[in-house]
Order: structure tokens, then sequence, then C-alpha cells
């Protein structure tokens, strides 16, 4: 697959780097808790045991606003976020804005099937990387491990 944000704009793709790491490092941290966002309710469950059997703690929400709501009820505890694009209530990127006002360095990584518009939405700067669907596991764990700067991650 393809890097799919090309750019080097300091987001990270399935083959970029992100050079500043901004979430809990190394081993020993205890388990990442990631949130994540879909309104998929099959792509929750999916990523949900993916995650944790990669041993990540995961918290799921059903749209934008839900996942802002709990991202508010654990800003310390929420180690990376990952956000649909697209959700009922509040998108992906408004999602993203909100939270990064709670916590200006939390990894916040984007899904979504095309980045043919995501330019035009301003997501530079809210985002530490991207995934495209669909993905694999191995993807997705190589992007949170490179936002967040775990290498702990199965």
């Amino acid at each position: 697959m393809s890097d799919s944000h090309p750019e080097g704009d300091g987001t990270v793709g399935l083959s970029q780097s992100f050079g500043e790491k901004t979430g809990p490092s190394s081993t020993g941290a205890g388990p990442l808790t990631v949130l994540i966002a879909d309104d998929e309710p099959m792509v929750l469950e999916i990523m949900q045991f993916l995650l944790e059997g990669a041993g990540c703690r995961v918290m799921t929400s059903c749209d934008g606003l839900a996942a802002v709501e709990t991202f508010r009820a654990n800003p310390v505890a929420i180690g990376c976020v990952i956000l649909d694009l697209s959700m009922p209530r509040l998108c992906g990127v408004e999602a993203a804005r909100r939270i990064r006002a709670i916590h200006g360095t939390v990894p916040i990584i984007l899904a979504s099937g095309s980045d043919k518009h995501e330019s035009a939405l301003g997501i530079d700067r809210v985002i530490s990387g991207r995934i495209m669907k669909p993905f694999r596991l191995d993807q997705v764990l190589s992007v949170i491990k490179a936002v967040t700067g775990r290498d702990d991650l199965a």
C-alpha cells in the first residue's frame, strides 16, 4: 500500500514515520489506552478485539460527539485516539479539533476510506497520523507505534 500522505507534513501514513512522539514511550508504561470512534459497530468490534489482542486497553464511541465526551472524561488515561472521518453528530475532523483543545498533544489518528477531500478540511494541524480503510492490524499498529513512541505493542 502506498503512503497515504506523501506531502511530508508531519502526519504519519502507512509508510512514513512521525518525528515527534507525544504519547507514553517505551515499555513498562502500562497498557496503552486507545479511544476508537466509528459509526460502524462491526469496525468498532473488530478494532477493539484486535487492539486488545495487541495489549491495548480500548474505549469505543459510536460517533464524534460521544468520542469528545469520552475523552473529556478521561484525558489523562487515553494515550491515543482513532477517529473515523465520516461520523454522525460530529465528523472526525471536528472531533479531533475539540479533543486537541482539551489535550494539545494526545496522538490523534484519522481513519478514512479516501483522502481526496481531507486536505481541504484543514486536518493537518490537528492529527498525528492517518490510516486508510480497509486496513490491516499490522498497519494500524505501525501508525500507533509511530505516533505514540510505544514499542511494546504486539
